[in-house]
């Protein structure tokens, strides 16, 4: 693998300092590529707009994604990685559960958002359960 090493200057580590500033900006536009769905759905709410312009297979990509990440960050310790996916898969998994209430009838959307909730949840606790485990 290729590494490029950036001498100090002044006694100052540059190679760290741009490794948290270019960080610092990916975090930045990646949030920003997850709430991005928002001003759709409130462009939706506000303006009574059909829902059809909206695609629940663009959403369910977009939380797979970070789910990916997140897995990919999780291996390799990377902790903005982490956050970052982290975030953008609750953002997501929110907008989901939003595409879900506006689209079908509410009784029904209550229940899959119930039934995505507990899975959710379990999902948490399950990871919670083998990181102590591992530690131990």
């Amino acid at each position: 693998m290729l590494s490029i090493q950036i001498p100090e200057i002044l006694g100052i580590d540059v190679q760290n300092i741009l490794i948290a500033i270019s960080s610092s900006i990916a975090i930045f536009f990646s949030m920003i590529f997850f709430i991005s769905p928002g001003f759709l759905f409130y462009k939706i709410c506000k303006f009574q707009i059909p829902l059809q312009r909206v695609s629940l297979i663009s959403l369910c990509a977009s939380y797979l994604n970070c789910l990916l990440w997140l897995f990919y960050g999780l291996r390799l310790q990377m902790k903005s990685i982490i956050f970052c996916n982290f975030l953008g898969s609750a953002i997501t998994v929110f907008f989901v559960f939003a595409y879900f209430y506006l689209k079908y009838d509410k009784k029904l959307a209550q229940k899959l958002i119930s039934f995505f909730g507990i899975i959710v949840v379990s999902a948490i606790l399950i990871f919670l359960l083998f990181k102590v485990l591992k530690s131990i």
